[in-house]
């Protein structure tokens, strides 16, 4: 096995000879640990399976394959100046990598924490505690805080502040929060000390908010920060042609479809880079289905790509969706497909005759409004019939 070597230039998975590589290295390893070489590894068949070992393998590779590129790179550069500003580059990626891998680290223990201390506080109220678990495990990883750490290093005690989600909701922090204040209850059940190492003691106040944090999608509604996603209509920047939500979107009691439409304009630019990049190809989908079905006539082409679009979203068992395109091509056109004609309605039949009436009582005083506007409008079709039959006078 000594003799191996790998092509750092090329992909770990999908090369041929990397592959094989890994494949040996797997085999092997996996081999060493059953006939109990490595006397402190327990063989686990569940675990310790050759794809797993695989991916394992891949992952400790891919530290070195990225050392190897980085060399690489700067290995290109012929002037001295050049290379030590790429040098300054990768040490700062290098640095945010190490900073992001911390942080998920201490998420994971965050996690942990959590569930630790439910399922050792639950016997005292099951269905407080239960709830309580359903909310940690939607939110998982990406919906813990990654602590910081004040003191510098060495000094004791060490205290550590949470670093808040912009987007998550404050009622949701501070049940976190006090989720962290409950002492295990098997400590104070038994009047014992801890053993082992403490863990560090928690301000909750806020120190700094993550802005860089993803945000989980399908929570429930009242589970989001209804200030952050307003505010980040606020930070969209000014455009020609497009509505500038200045006050965002929580000033608006009323949608119209103007509204919508106007909002679906700038939601790509709202959600880019706060969302997963899977979430955001689907948003972009929906769109492009939506401004497709929005033509008053469609070809072969456009109805293909609105299957692409369709398709890509991952929408096909919804009905509603799935029936456009078997009514375009029924029709000749695709007009009244959308809601612009009940809502003139509503404003003819409803608000119109609102303001007519005192407001008082007023569904019968708009009934009447309507059968006299209905009277008035057949009266002069009935005038304009009779003027269009009369001989024209030379």
């Amino acid at each position: 096995m000594g003799n191996l070597s790998v092509d750092w230039s090329d992909s770990l998975k999908k090369l041929p000879w990397n592959t094989e590589v890994v494949n040996l290295l797997a085999v092997d390893f996996q081999t060493k640990v059953k006939s109990g070489i490595y006397s402190q590894v327990v063989f686990n068949d569940e675990t310790m399976n050759l794809d797993n070992l695989r991916l394992l393998c891949i992952n400790k590779l891919c530290c070195t394959q990225t050392v190897y590129q980085q060399h690489t790179q700067l290995s290109t550069f012929s002037n001295l100046e050049d290379m030590d500003h790429a040098s300054h580059e990768i040490s700062a990626r290098n640095e945010r990598r190490q900073h992001l891998d911390r942080s998920n680290t201490q998420k994971h223990g965050t996690l942990q924490r959590h569930q630790k201390i439910v399922e050792q506080n639950r016997h005292q109220n099951r269905e407080t505690w239960d709830t309580i678990m359903c909310v940690i495990e939607q939110l998982n990883i990406d919906g813990m805080s990654g602590d910081e750490t004040d003191t510098p290093p060495g000094v004791i005690p060490k205290v550590t502040r949470r670093v808040d989600l912009p987007w998550l909701s404050p009622d949701i922090t501070w049940l976190l929060h006090a989720v962290e204040s409950f002492t295990p209850a098997t400590y104070k059940e038994n009047m014992t000390v801890p053993i082992g190492n403490s863990s560090l003691p928690h301000i909750l106040e806020q120190k700094c908010m993550a802005h860089n944090s993803i945000v989980i999608q399908k929570l429930l509604h009242n589970w989001y920060d209804d200030t952050w996603f307003n505010a980040r209509f606020q930070a969209m920047p000014k455009f020609h042609s497009f509505h500038h939500f200045k006050r965002g979107i929580l000033a608006v009691s009323q949608w119209t479809c103007t509204e919508h439409k106007e909002m679906q304009r700038v939601v790509l630019g709202l959600i880019a880079g706060a969302v997963k990049p899977h979430v955001f190809q689907a948003a972009h989908a929906t769109l492009n289905f939506i401004y497709y079905a929005q033509y008053q006539s469609h070809t072969d082409t456009t109805l293909a790509q609105m299957q692409d679009a369709l398709d890509e979203f991952h929408v096909n068992k919804l009905s509603l969706s799935s029936s456009v395109f078997i009514n375009i091509s029924t029709y000749p056109n695709a007009d009244g497909f959308n809601l612009e004609s009940p809502e003139q309605l509503h404003i003819n039949y409803a608000k119109d005759a609102y303001q007519a009436s005192s407001k008082v009582d007023y569904i019968a005083q708009m009934t009447h409004w309507l059968e006299l506007q209905e009277a008035v409008f057949r009266h002069s079709v009935y005038l304009d019939w009779v003027t269009s039959q009369r001989p024209i006078c030379s």
